[in-house]
């Protein structure tokens, strides 16, 4: 199944996804460093967004 057809099928038109990238699992020692959010219309990436944290 194709990436438009899964979302129709899902009912997904319109939505982000965010990904966070950490230095490890522990949330007391580790740390965020990167955070993205892509947003999807209809299957398309519509807009994008990176961020580096104290890198």
């Amino acid at each position: 199944m194709d990436r438009k057809s899964l979302l129709k099928t899902l009912n997904l038109s319109r939505f982000t996804a965010f990904d966070f990238e950490t230095t490890g699992l522990d949330p007391y020692n580790d740390r965020i460093i990167e955070i993205a959010a892509i947003r999807f219309e209809d299957g398309e990436i519509t807009d994008r967004y990176v961020e580096l944290i104290n890198p």
